[in-house]
């Protein structure tokens, strides 16, 4: 369905009786209307006569799958508790989703949304998915970002309207929503995305409180303002167009100024360790080989990268030699959030930390208990094996993390990370940063992520296998894991948090809670 026209931001009275008449001139005309789906059958035809529909939203009261056809259709994206779904008719009992540069798209709603006006008095009040501080780009046009407006663009086609900053002084109003088809700057694959209409309201250094409106991806709106974070790590920082700077202090910086700024630049920077540690990895293991050629490419690649390196002496901590296969722990860790996470970072790094701490609980899991399915798959004395060793056994078994599998976009893209844009690099840098203080700043890492005490996760769905599991939303630093396109984490009632040693070569942590492994029929995520 190609929808046409502009369709209206209120949902005016004359509009609707319009529909009504229109829907009774249908059903009433002597019969000539016999399709089973009028409703859907009358939204048809105005389309085709281009005349615009009243908009409203379908608010979800949970989880809301959207299919690519009305009865036994694929499944190309999931909607999250509280998103506003752009309704436009429905059909076979699933509402009609409003999409630009996609066939018609449709969500199961019966029983599990409600009707919600957008009109010009009942607007929702929204703020962005953000860590305080961190900029997002309002556009005029959805689904572009701010390499869309940079100075190879001619000024006047340039979508960018506004730079507002997460934290609950930016307030959103949504006024309209499209699901548009988006393209992944990394593997090219295209995919469904929901976007908002709002209407922005923040603050500015120079200008005071601006109002703007423009178009915001659903994945970076929350109901309620995100707390500010009290990680020790940095968030990935996004630079705005190069013509088009921030609001910023342009007069002389008072020298409590210039330490406030030098101390926010030394802790958005890698650590020392992380710094050695980029020095290492991130090779490209993989060269020219196609990756899915291979049966384990993690194995085949990186396994057989750092086997001969695996004695190797990098750097010192402390009084500790950082051998190689600290750094292939590392190198694992970075890979797999990067893969898994990258979209995410965006949300805020506390989504790569909570992967990143499954990793580890899963390694002392296996080393507590020995071979445990389906976390390693291969025949090792791992109760004998210090964590860093564990640590790729667990990121390489099959169907667990799926940037590994071999038909997953991402493959080439983590084996060869150089090939990157500036935005991507960062998005690396903070990887092997969370990696490294994983490995080798397991005190601090352990505090942080200290509510994690899962070995189960899925990103933007609800699996079978999770049936047996209670859905959690713990905190990393301040802030929940609660954006569910990004991570779903699951848990069990007797689920304890691990408890973490200081010590480079780990011993059995104190407490190893007898988790509710499962070991249900098929592939873990």
């Amino acid at each position: 369905m190609a929808i046409k026209g502009r369709h209206p931001l209120t949902n005016s009275v004359s509009q609707i009786w319009a529909v009504v008449l229109l829907f009774a001139a249908a059903v009433g005309a002597g019969g000539a209307e016999t399709s089973p789906d009028p409703l859907g059958a009358l939204i048809s035809r105005l389309e085709r006569q281009e005349r615009d529909l009243p908009t409203f939203f379908y608010r979800a009261s949970q989880p809301i799958e959207v299919f690519d056809q009305a009865v036994g259709g694929r499944r190309v994206m999931s909607l999250e508790k509280g998103d506003l779904l752009p309704f436009f008719g429905e059909s076979s009992g699933r509402a009609r989703v409003r999409t630009v540069g996609y066939d018609t798209l449709y969500a199961e709603t019966s029983g599990r949304s409600q009707r919600h006006s957008s009109s010009e008095a009942n607007l929702i009040d929204v703020y962005l998915d953000v860590p305080s501080g961190q900029p997002v780009t309002i556009t005029s046009i959805p689904g572009k970002t701010w390499r869309d407006c940079g100075p190879q663009v001619p000024e006047n086609e340039r979508p960018c309207v506004a730079w507002p900053r997460g934290g609950p002084e930016t307030k959103l109003k949504i006024r309209d929503g499209k699901v548009i088809e988006e393209v992944d700057p990394v593997t090219g694959q295209r995919r469904p995305q929901l976007y908002y209409l709002v209407d922005v309201e923040y603050p500015t250094v120079e200008h005071g409180t601006k109002q703007e409106r423009g178009w915001v991806s659903a994945q970076l709106v929350r109901s309620d303002p995100l707390p500010r974070s009290d990680l020790s790590l940095g968030e990935v920082q996004y630079t705005a167009p190069p013509d088009k700077k921030p609001d910023c202090k342009c007069g002389p910086k008072t020298p409590t100024d210039q330490i406030k700024e030098q101390l926010e630049i030394a802790r958005l920077q890698p650590s020392e360790l992380a710094r050695q540690a980029l020095r290492h990895v991130g090779a490209c293991v993989s060269g020219q080989t196609n990756p899915a050629s291979a049966a384990n490419p993690f194995r085949s690649f990186l396994g057989n990268h750092w086997a001969a390196r695996r004695d190797q002496v990098y750097f010192r901590q402390g009084e500790h030699n950082i051998t190689g296969q600290q750094m292939f722990a590392i190198d694992a860790i970075a890979r797999t959030i990067f893969g898994e996470m990258r979209g995410c970072f965006r949300n805020g790094i506390r989504y790569p930390m909570a992967v990143a701490r499954v990793i580890l609980n899963r390694a002392y899991y296996v080393k507590a208990k020995g071979k445990t399915l389906p976390f390693v798959k291969d025949t090792q004395n791992y109760q004998s094996m210090s964590v860093e060793e564990i640590v790729p056994f667990v990121a390489s078994a099959s169907a667990q993390f799926s940037p590994w599998n071999r038909d997953d976009p991402n493959l080439r893209h983590i084996l060869c990370p150089e090939r990157m844009d500036a935005e991507s690099r960062r998005i690396w840098e903070k990887s092997v940063e969370i990696a490294t203080s994983a490995i080798l700043d397991r005190a601090q890492f352990g505090r942080d992520t200290q509510q994690v005490s899962h070995l189960h996760f899925s990103s933007g769905m609800t699996p079978g296998w999770a049936a047996n599991y209670s859905l959690d939303t713990p905190r990393v630093g301040s802030a929940p894991i609660d954006s569910r396109r990004c991570l779903r984490l699951w848990g069990s009632p007797e689920s304890r948090t691990f408890r973490w040693s200081t010590s480079l070569v780990q011993p059995l942590p104190e407490v190893v809670s007898d988790l509710d492994l499962g070991l249900i029929e098929g592939s873990f995520h």
